[in-house]
């Protein structure tokens, strides 16, 4: 392991487990037939739930953009159980699809709106939203560090929320000199991996933003099992991935919550 870290990787950054109670209530089968990656309901549990013990919580009756919503399960969760109304906004996700999970668990159109949405140019007007959740995805447009003040925040109202959970490595990926750990390598290439970026490299692509407060960052607790439940799935997408999580490369792999305030 070429950046002499410890096997244990990220372990010491995280806080102690956190009971997903409500994610733990869904059916399994439903929960590998819906994800498309690490299960989404544990990081939105997680980060919700700290958050609001921070003083952070999201209110009842806000309007939600859920960014990256995928098959809208998350938003469907957040309907739920946080008494939110839901604009799930995916590109590659089938609005159909995210109408079929809510009708699935008992919402319809009033509770989630599916759009066909990209989440760099949102077709939406200025602060339409209370709050904005992005589970999973961030990672995918979040790095270009225009990217909040230019293409998100104008959609969120003064002193709403942004609430994320973003995958990662405990690690940059620079810091492994081209080569990567084995347990890492059995399933993925540097360049896969170029998008998951350390805590501490999303700590300071926020610090220097401008109009925005960070609230809350840190690694979640629940990383590890949203892992397994993903790589459990009968995919050939979560099989690929099985092999890297058996050889041990939870060692390396992050979630970071974060939580942002606009000002």
């Amino acid at each position: 392991m070429s950046n002499g870290m410890p096997a244990s990787g990220h372990a010491t950054s995280r806080v102690p487990g956190h009971a997903t109670s409500r994610s733990n209530a869904y059916d399994p089968a439903l929960v590998r037939e819906l994800i498309m990656g690490p299960n989404p309901l544990r990081f939105c549990e997680e980060t919700l739930d700290d958050a609001a013990a921070h003083g952070c919580a999201l209110a009842p009756g806000s309007l939600v953009l859920d960014l990256g919503s995928g098959r809208g399960l998350t938003s469907a969760f957040l309907a739920r159980h946080w008494g939110v109304r839901v604009v799930a906004a995916d590109l590659w996700g089938n609005p159909a699809d995210a109408l079929d999970t809510s009708a699935r668990l008992g919402l319809g159109a009033r509770d989630v709106l599916p759009v066909h949405a990209d989440a760099c140019d949102l077709p939406f007007a200025e602060e339409a939203f209370d709050a904005v959740t992005c589970i999973d995805a961030y990672n995918y447009f979040g790095r270009d560090e225009s990217y909040l003040g230019q293409r998100l925040l104008p959609f969120v109202r003064h002193g709403g929320l942004v609430y994320l959970a973003i995958s990662g490595l405990a690690c940059d990926v620079a810091d492994f000199g081209g080569a990567l750990p084995a347990e890492l390598a059995c399933s993925w290439t540097v360049e896969q991996l170029e998008y998951l970026w350390p805590r501490e490299r999303w700590q300071r692509l926020f610090a220097a933003q401008r109009n925005v407060r960070v609230e809350r960052i840190r690694d979640l607790s629940c990383n590890d099992e949203a892992w397994r439940d993903w790589v459990a799935c009968d995919n050939p997408y979560a099989a690929g991935d099985r092999r890297a999580i058996e050889a041990g490369a939870l060692a390396w792999l992050t979630t970071t919550e974060v939580v942002l305030r606009r000002l």
